[in-house]
């Protein structure tokens, strides 16, 4: 909010005199009435001191606004907090990922799809990425391979996208 303040008026006699600076008024010698200036507001744009000190004090906000967010030194240790962080998540896996693992897993389910990996469960009962083509088999040939699995009964559950039919 902007105030008003008048500026101060020095008469001649009173140049030296370091009071006068606080007067917002003084006698005109010849009619013996007051004499004010127009008051200034705080906020002016044309004081450039001000607009510096603005300046300044966003420049500072900033920072410490920044500062609260980003306090590491280098990206490194920046990235490395970030995936520390991305991996404490506890997010749900993909839909056909979790589909497979509880029809039986890779072992027993045909996946027709137009993907080229996935995750699936390992040995320490983490998911892992997998390519698709672990399995020796080409990925042009790997739904060809998997219908033919579940054709002959060596996976009983089939799951087909659009990408494959």
């Amino acid at each position: 909010k902007a105030q008003a303040v008048p500026e101060p008026i020095s008469t001649e006699d009173e140049e030296d005199n370091d009071d006068s600076i606080m007067d917002c008024c003084s006698s005109d010698s010849e009619d013996d009435e007051l004499v004010t200036k127009k008051p200034r507001l705080l906020w002016d744009d044309d004081d450039e001191e001000l607009e510096a000190k603005r300046s300044a004090v966003k420049v500072a906000a900033a920072k410490k606004k920044n500062s609260a967010l980003f306090d590491l030194e280098d990206d490194e240790k920046w990235i490395t907090e970030i995936m520390k962080k991305i991996d404490a998540l506890q997010l749900p896996g993909n839909a056909l990922d979790m589909l497979i693992d509880e029809l039986g897993g890779i072992d027993a389910v045909a996946e027709m799809t137009g993907r080229t990996s996935r995750m699936v469960r390992n040995y320490k009962d983490e998911f892992v990425l997998q390519k698709r083509t672990e399995n020796g088999v080409s990925a042009n040939e790997q739904n060809l391979y998997e219908r033919e699995e579940f054709q002959a009964g060596r996976k009983l559950v089939a799951i087909i996208s659009d990408a494959a039919s």
